[in-house]
């Protein structure tokens, strides 16, 4: 290895792989593993009759008349069944709830959490800070349908940003602390016999 920028960047490296390396626990050859799999009910981000009312008449807006709306509003979205406002408002009141599929998996003193949404990262943080694994891991976007969609908070829904409008979501503030206590209860159901030292 030279002196030059390159070599003294590859000892570096080197040496942090060295490091590790020499705090790093012993192979297992057999670990504990689990599966778990869940479908959550989570209620969903309902639509207003405010909402519901004017996705109707954008419909038949001119341009001219959309670009003075509701940014959610100013064109006709072609994200799917999440951006029909005019269906969901009719059904939501016979299916409040938002179904979603959840696999939880512990792999020794690991654990894996799936769920279909691009969550907020306060719903990460309360899931890590009150998983009983060591580590826990959040899988996203994970069920392969078009459940998912962001996962606002009320402060996101508040500043009104395009990954908090009504279109966005399927599912709110609300639904996240389901989604939030319900993973927590199935991870620490995989932990159950186990009590890891606090370090966080």
């Amino acid at each position: 290895i030279g002196t030059d920028d390159k070599g003294i960047i590859c000892r570096r490296i080197m040496a942090a792989v060295d490091e590790g390396l020499a705090t790093a626990s012993p192979a297992q050859e057999q670990v504990v593993f689990a599966h778990d799999v869940k479908t959550l009910s989570l209620p969903r981000l309902m639509v207003t009759k405010e909402e519901y009312e004017l996705e109707k008449s954008i419909q038949t807006m001119s341009a001219e008349e959309r670009a003075k709306q509701p940014y959610a509003f100013q064109q006709i979205w072609p994200f799917g069944a999440v951006c029909n406002l005019i269906t969901r408002y009719e059904q939501q009141e016979k299916e409040p709830n938002h179904l979603i599929e959840a696999h939880f998996i512990r792999l020794g003193d690991v654990a894996f959490a799936t769920n279909p949404f691009e969550l907020f990262i306060d719903y990460s943080h309360q899931i890590h800070c009150r998983s009983n694994a060591l580590q826990t891991f959040q899988i996203q976007l994970a069920d392969g349908s078009e459940n998912g969609f962001y996962l606002p908070t009320q402060r996101a829904l508040d500043g009104g940003h395009y990954s908090a409008l009504i279109k966005s979501n399927w599912v709110g503030p609300e639904g996240g602390k389901v989604l939030v206590d319900e993973s927590v209860d199935a991870i620490n159901s995989l932990f159950a016999d186990v009590t890891y030292a606090k370090t966080r």
